[in-house]
């Protein structure tokens, strides 16, 4: 019959503490004293490791420093727990420049710029679209104006075209966002934040 494997590293940390019975500990013993060369070379090093962690002595840390770290370790725990649901909100279209040309200043089928208001429980969202002579494509720029108590500065704005994000923009303190150079189509903007989804659909850059 072949002979059991005794000589996994746990066993043989427990055979140099002395952790072990007499029985078991002879047999151990009996098969290091056969056991090749890569296997005396870790029971030297355990014996070595041993002998040194009996020498040093860990001080414990001040009370201020305990402190301290348990203040830390209590922020990191608070940020690993699960996330709140997330509110996702689609925004009302309620002003389109395009519709109503003389409120903009401008006249019907004009290239000038225009503007697309959009409204939540959560924030009004204004976008204003330019066609740049410049790139052949069109700038948008939006700004949120937040309601209640939500925190604009921690949205992002993306730009969706389908289920695709095509381009995503930082939302700064004052709810401002841009996108540039972009090709003509059907476009949804998401401004995203851990807590809320506001989703601005059909937002049509007209060539």
């Amino acid at each position: 019959m072949r002979e059991p494997n005794l000589l996994d590293i746990t066993r043989l940390v427990d055979w140099i503490d002395g952790r072990l019975t007499d029985t078991e500990t002879r047999a151990v013993a009996e098969q290091v004293a056969r056991a090749d060369a890569e296997v005396q070379a870790s029971v030297r090093w355990l014996r070595a490791f041993r002998a040194v962690s009996r020498r040093v002595v860990l001080a414990s840390p001040p009370a201020s420093t305990r402190a301290a770290l348990r203040r830390r370790f209590d922020l990191y725990a608070r940020g690993r727990r699960a996330p709140a649901l997330v509110r996702r909100v689609v925004a009302a279209l309620t002003y389109d420049s395009l519709r109503q040309p003389a409120l903009a200043g401008q006249r019907a089928g004009g290239a000038g710029p225009r503007q697309l208001i959009y409204a939540t429980d959560i924030a009004d969202v204004a976008l204003h679209i330019q066609w740049s002579a410049a790139t052949q494509r069109f700038d948008m720029s939006g700004q949120m104006f937040a309601k209640a108590l939500v925190a604009i500065g921690g949205f992002e704005a993306q730009l969706l075209r389908g289920p695709q994000a095509v381009a995503e923009a930082d939302v700064d303190d004052l709810g401002e966002f841009w996108f540039r150079a972009l090709q003509p189509g059907r476009y949804e903007v998401a401004l995203v934040s851990p807590a809320h989804h506001v989703i601005l659909p059909q937002v049509e850059l007209l060539g």
